[in-house]
């Protein structure tokens, strides 16, 4: 994820389209996306084998008192996954075209709910003030993308080279669903009181569009630099099958497991015209560094402009390219921060055979060790010209 002053052809529409515009000339006149995807999914608390291990198992006293530990001293519990399959690309000189489709979901649970669920002594539940209040949501989304990268003729006895860029995409939306509200509170007196609410966002087919802008800089012969902001405009309107959802509830009883002397219950859900979205706006700033014709540097820091993603702190990303022979790369690197992912760290490989190349990487070194996080991504392209 140390893209924005580096990326090139197929990609750079995502990370900076000012980067198309750099020496396009001197670059493959014509590159060819054929296919590729990419999976990740990410959890702050859990890891694979505790989850192989108590899935279906009935929990003792010590196995609750196990899986809260896990938690440290995070508050929530934090989930949140990604995947896209992109079916063609194409870059011609300082243009470039992409479709593809991709989805994420998120979810925000405090701990006291799981404090809740799995005290190891539930007849005290109550017995304290517990509030929980999280959020969660999800978006399936075909984009279709036309970028351009130009040279702007400006600070040229400094600079090398300065190219400005854009990209246009038009969104068209399969799935949306937005947790906005996710509230529960428990407490006891004479009795033990609950209470709850869900308010949800959901609707089936959308359409809406996408502006990305970024600036660009060869600034030495090895020094390059860029500034991107991805969906510095967006919107989309789910019109179709557009509605909104609230529930409450309220339990009294005597106890946790006692009868219940009082329970009431709501659903309404109200149909809309149109619900509005923003797509995650995305600022990155970049800087790459040539050391020699076989390794490559990168550097990035992303913040996130509005909180379409859900919880997300600024990332910092750094990354290596090592050209070990000539139809061979090895990629690596680590990143800390960004939406909801931590600390990470990233490994690659690219073949060049012929005008084809294969790359495949994860960002899955870390989970390895805790078992907490998947990630695995493939492209194959082709450089026709």
């Amino acid at each position: 994820r140390a893209q924005t002053a580096i990326a090139e052809n197929t990609e750079a529409y995502y990370w900076n389209p000012a980067n198309l515009g750099i020496n396009y000339k001197l670059k493959p006149k014509l590159t060819i996306y054929a296919i590729g995807f990419g999976v990740r999914v990410a959890n702050n608390v859990f890891s694979s084998a505790a989850y192989n291990h108590y899935n279906g198992k009935k929990l003792t006293v010590k196995d609750k008192k196990t899986i809260l530990k896990s938690f440290g001293g995070d508050p929530t519990f934090d989930f949140n996954g990604d995947a896209e399959v992109r079916a063609l690309g194409v870059q011609y000189r300082n243009y470039s075209f992409a479709v593809g489709v991709g989805g994420g979901a998120r979810l925000n649970t405090p701990k006291e709910v799981f404090d809740i669920i799995l005290s190891p002594d539930p007849y005290t539940i109550g017995s304290k003030d517990l509030r929980a209040d999280g959020k969660g949501g999800g978006d399936a989304i075909v984009h279709v993308a036309l970028a351009g990268g130009f040279p702007v003729h400006i600070f040229e006895k400094n600079i090398r080279e300065i190219a400005v860029g854009t990209t246009v995409q038009y969104y068209y939306g399969i799935q949306h669903v937005n947790l906005s509200e996710l509230f529960g509170h428990i407490e006891k007196s004479d009795s033990v009181n609950a209470i709850g609410r869900v308010r949800a966002q959901h609707a089936a087919g959308g359409n809406g569009f996408g502006v990305n802008f970024g600036i660009s800089a060869q600034i030495t012969k090895d020094w390059f630099a860029g500034i991107s902001c991805q969906n510095l405009f967006s919107n989309i309107a789910w019109s179709t099958e557009a509605k909104q959802t609230q529930a409450d509830y309220s339990v009294r009883s005597d106890d946790i497991f006692g009868v219940k002397k009082n329970k009431q219950s709501s659903d309404t859900t109200i149909n809309k015209e149109s619900i509005s979205t923003e797509m995650p706006r995305i600022l990155r700033v970049g800087a790459g560094y040539q050391i020699t014709s076989k390794i490559l540097l990168a550097m990035d820091f992303e913040h996130y402009l509005n909180s379409v993603a859900g919880k997300a702190s600024p990332r910092l990303s750094t990354g290596a390219e090592f050209k070990t022979a000539k139809n061979l790369l090895l990629r690596t690197g680590m990143s800390v921060g960004g939406d909801n992912r931590g600390f990470n760290l990233a490994g690659g490989l690219g073949w060049i055979i012929g005008k084809t190349t294969i790359n495949i990487a994860t960002n899955n070194l870390e989970g390895i060790v805790t078992g907490r996080r998947f990630s695995f991504s493939l492209d194959v392209k082709v450089s026709v010209l």
